[in-house]
């Protein structure tokens, strides 16, 4: 879970920094946002976040968004 406004950086920069690594390259990323503009999901997936949850969130909301992720990971292996 990432939230995309953080006070030392941004969640865009946090996303693009663990893409870039090879060890977090494949971790799944939900960002958290209270924007809901179609400019930040696009910034968001395009920076390399798997899924966009907005605030305020509830955790079935989260729980799905996790499960999804899973069924997502075990059909890539």
């Amino acid at each position: 879970l990432l939230d995309l406004m953080m006070p030392e950086m941004t969640g865009i920069q946090a996303i693009k920094r663990l893409r870039a690594m090879a060890e977090t390259r494949q971790i799944p990323i939900i960002a958290l946002t209270a924007d809901n503009s179609p400019q930040a999901e696009a910034e968001a997936r395009f920076a390399g976040c798997d899924l966009l949850l907005l605030k305020p969130w509830k955790t079935t909301e989260l729980l799905r968004f996790i499960e999804q992720l899973l069924a997502l990971r075990q059909m890539e292996d």
